[in-house]
């Protein structure tokens, strides 16, 4: 009896390797995102409703750079899940260039904290759009290693998406470069150009699902399963029930 696809699929080989790296990384970012709050502390020796309520108010900066900083690591989780989605193995180079990229997620409260510190400050707005570049090269070096050659993903991942995948794995970083430079002559200008990351992500994403309304694999999904059910007769709606993160 013939093996259906969705049965090779499910037989193929589970990279250990590659699940004991997704496990660390999730660990990595659940601990960054965690020490975020870390950097707000409770106004100490102030008395009466009147000047609680003040010292909680002269604490905005720090709520705001929280929630920035929040939002910014839980993008990049959902970017590197989704980046993961479609890598098969890995080898002793990817293994490095996920530990750069954790290195750079794990300093981010740093910059955070300076952000908050001195908000609107050409310094701290110069460095933490320069932390975010360094975060979002390492990440892009991640999928250009692992899609050069295809010998980390799936053969029969859809050219256009891995070609897609590249620049908007690029894009981030290049904003907050521009948005780097832009600040050592106005910080305002430098933190008004970090809405572009989701201008450009938003149209990136539409522009490959508009003339690519086929199926991506969800995250219990192989890839070759997506991959095959788009040429071997699977319906987009009958598996693209469990993507939560669209490519």
């Amino acid at each position: 009896m013939a093996t259906t696809m969705k049965q090779a699929a499910a037989e193929r080989p589970v990279d250990m390797g590659l699940e004991r790296l997704l496990f660390f990384s999730d660990a990595v970012f659940a601990i960054a995102i965690t020490l975020l709050i870390l950097d707000i502390k409770v106004p100490d020796a102030v008395r009466g409703h009147a000047a609680l309520m003040g010292a909680i108010f002269d604490l905005w900066p720090k709520f705001l750079s929280y929630l920035l900083s929040f939002l910014v690591i839980g993008v990049y989780w959902a970017i590197h899940h989704r980046l993961f989605r479609y890598i098969r193995g890995h080898d002793g180079r990817l293994v490095w260039l996920n530990i750069l990229f954790l290195l750079s997620i794990a300093f981010l409260p740093f910059p955070t904290s300076l952000l908050s510190s001195y908000p609107g400050e050409q310094v701290s707005v110069v460095f933490y759009s320069g932390a975010l570049t360094v975060t979002g090269l390492l990440l892009n070096a991640i999928w250009q290693h692992a899609s050069r050659s295809r010998h980390l993903i799936d053969p029969d991942l859809d050219p256009d998406l891995i070609r897609n995948l590249h620049f908007r794995f690029l894009a981030a970083p290049l904003i907050f470069l521009v948005a780097a430079l832009a600040a050592l002559f106005n910080a305002a200008l430098g933190e008004s150009l970090w809405v572009l990351v989701i201008v450009v992500e938003v149209l990136l994403s539409h522009q490959y699902h508009h003339h690519h309304p086929a199926i991506t694999p969800g995250p219990m999904m192989p890839v070759g399963e997506a991959a095959h059910g788009q040429h071997g007769g699977e319906t987009p709606s009958t598996a693209a029930t469990a993507r939560p993160f669209d490519a």
